[in-house]
């Protein structure tokens, strides 16, 4: 057994060496830090002032890098047990890292309400401990604005994105990635609405500061570009989105494999190109591939398979495939009446072409 921790300092320094690996598209490699400074963390009998708050703070980050990785159970194995250790924790922020976490994985998972009620309570935590116009407050109105998108509050959500965006300029400036990664949400909700050109000039504008910061080759820029995809399908450039999206195909599946959820929602968007283009069995094979990895990533229950189920069952009418594309729709329903209001987009158009099969079969 190695000695107490007494001065949680050194652990503090290669903690942030995992954190930073973590943002530079690194997860594997951040995991096997924090998982080797956390052994030594539990291995002793901790004792020096803030010595919990290192454990505490190791087990968000592990749970971060599971998420990264697409490990969803074991992402809330680590923060179930930093939520069990928070409670000798006296330090606010440290909490509130937990509930954000926390929160992230409930939303990850399709658990859109609890995901909400845990970021109102971390906000109001973190607004209490540093300041309502603080960059924690602002990363988490960030990640409260994705979880408003996900249950179709659009308004909310773009309130949210634009008061996070105005701290965060103010405090790091106009060109920081994390910048970047809200001007992604913009787009993305831009183009949830219709408003297509207004999301491509957004995504450009988040893709733009990402590979400047992070350079070409970082994760979250593929990611960017994945998004830009069918933004630009939408506005009729479809080879170029198609292009996009081979591409990060490739960086996906070599960087996370073959089996992680990025991967599953790039299949979906080239599935959707092939379907335009009148490729249908290309469509039914790719859209059927993603449904699968998005099984496996995410049980069989999770409502963000919906969209594809939705797809999936217009194609199978357009294949003359009438019974298969019924059973698609009754179970998009089934997923997402639990998950979502009731007039949720996709829940709608579900419900709609359920109607017009059942209606003229």
């Amino acid at each position: 057994m190695t000695s107490a921790v007494q001065d949680p300092g050194p652990a503090r320094a290669r903690l942030q060496e995992a954190v930073a690996r973590l943002r530079a598209g690194e997860p594997r490699a951040a995991l096997a830090q924090v998982r080797g400074l956390l052994a030594e963390l539990e291995g002793t009998a901790p004792s020096g002032v803030g010595a919990e708050t290192a454990v505490v703070d190791c087990l968000v980050v592990m749970g971060r890098c599971h998420q990264a990785l697409g490990d969803h159970p074991a992402a809330r194995a680590a923060l179930e047990r930093a939520q069990a250790a928070a409670g000798a924790v006296h330090e606010p922020l440290a909490r509130v890292e937990v509930l954000a976490a926390a929160a992230t994985q409930d939303r990850i998972e399709g658990h859109y309400h609890d995901a909400h009620r845990r970021l109102q309570a971390a906000i109001a935590d973190a607004a209490r401990a540093a300041g309502g116009d603080s960059v924690v407050v602002a990363c988490l109105r960030n990640e409260l604005g994705i979880c408003c998108k996900h249950l179709a509050r659009f308004d909310e959500a773009e309130t949210l994105y634009r008061q996070a965006l105005a701290t965060l300029h103010a405090h790091l400036g106009a060109d920081h990635p994390d910048l970047a990664g809200i001007w992604h949400n913009l787009a993305g909700l831009a183009h949830a609405r219709g408003d297509h050109h207004r999301a491509a000039v957004l995504g450009r504008r988040g893709l733009d500061i990402r590979i400047a910061a992070l350079g070409e080759r970082h994760l979250d820029v593929a990611a960017d570009r994945a998004a830009l995809a069918p933004i630009l399908d939408a506005l009729d450039r479809t080879q170029e989105a198609e292009r996009l999206l081979r591409q990060v195909l490739a960086v996906f599946e070599r960087t996370l494999g073959a089996d992680h959820h990025e991967v599953a929602v790039t299949l979906h968007n080239l599935a959707a190109i092939h379907h335009r283009n009148g490729d249908l069995d290309a469509a039914a094979t790719a859209y059927q591939r993603s449904l699968d990895i998005r099984s496996r990533a995410l049980g069989d229950h999770h409502p963000e398979l919906a969209t594809t189920l939705v797809n999936l069952a217009v194609l199978e009418h357009a294949r003359g495939h009438d019974d298969t594309a019924r059973g698609a729709l009754c179970r998009a329903i089934d997923l997402l009446e639990p998950a979502v209001p009731s007039d949720h987009p996709t829940l709608v158009a579900a419900r709609q072409e359920h109607d017009q099969l059942t209606s003229h079969p």
